[in-house]
């Protein structure tokens, strides 16, 4: 892994396949994966962690469509919680027509640059075999 960014408080790093991913914490003592980071494993209270990359393939387990936003913000767009692990639920936006939301559909975890300097990322999931 090389070339570590960020996006909010979380890493993005470069995974072996050379596309941006986001990096979570695996707790050295018992193994749970978290994302965000804590400051302790909610587990086991391990005070201790290991970098871990997300995987990018899930499922949605829920979600909501948005219709009011700050100025500039496309409307309506959609945000819910995908599993991507049997441990780990990450919020995000979806970037998925609202008619195909659909609970258990596969989503596609999608990490890219906001700029062209690749200085600030985001992050959002997608339908499974779409291009990021």
């Amino acid at each position: 892994m090389n070339g570590q960014r960020t996006v909010g408080s979380a890493l993005v790093v470069r995974d072996e396949t050379d596309e941006w991913s986001l990096l979570a914490a695996r707790c050295a003592n018992c193994g749970l994966v978290l994302f965000p980071s804590l400051v302790a494993c909610p587990q086991c209270d391990g005070l201790h962690f290991d970098a871990a990359v997300l995987p990018r393939s899930g499922s949605l387990y829920t979600f909501s469509v948005i219709h009011a936003a700050q100025k500039g913000w496309k409307l309506p767009y959609a945000a819910g919680y995908v599993d991507l692990m049997p441990t780990l639920r990450v919020f995000g936006r979806i970037e998925v027509d609202e008619a195909e939301l659909r609970i258990g559909m596969p989503l596609q975890l999608s990490v890219r640059p906001v700029d062209g300097a690749a200085s600030r990322f985001t992050y959002a999931f997608v339908a499974a075999g779409s291009q990021a």
